[in-house]
């Protein structure tokens, strides 16, 4: 699952969220942190992936980046 995160001055959050079904789950906090969790339930799949790309869309507007998971970055050859 790729997160975003902000770093900026103070601020170091991150943010991602999971579609299972009619249901999303957000995770967010502060890089280091416990994260916080919130599960969200919808009408239907098709209405929680609305959410999940219009929260993801606000969040980037936001300044946040996509990151991809520690596993990926360690698995990336070098130079890349």
């Amino acid at each position: 699952m790729m997160r975003l995160e902000y770093v900026k001055g103070r601020s170091s959050k991150h943010w991602r969220a999971e579609q299972i079904g009619a249901s999303v789950v957000f995770r967010w906090g502060r890089i280091g942190q416990p994260e916080r969790k919130a599960v969200k339930s919808f009408d239907s799949a098709e209405v929680a992936a609305a959410e999940l790309r219009r929260r993801q869309r606000a969040k980037l507007r936001k300044g946040y980046v996509w990151r991809a998971p520690a596993w990926v970055q360690l698995w990336l050859p070098f130079g890349s």
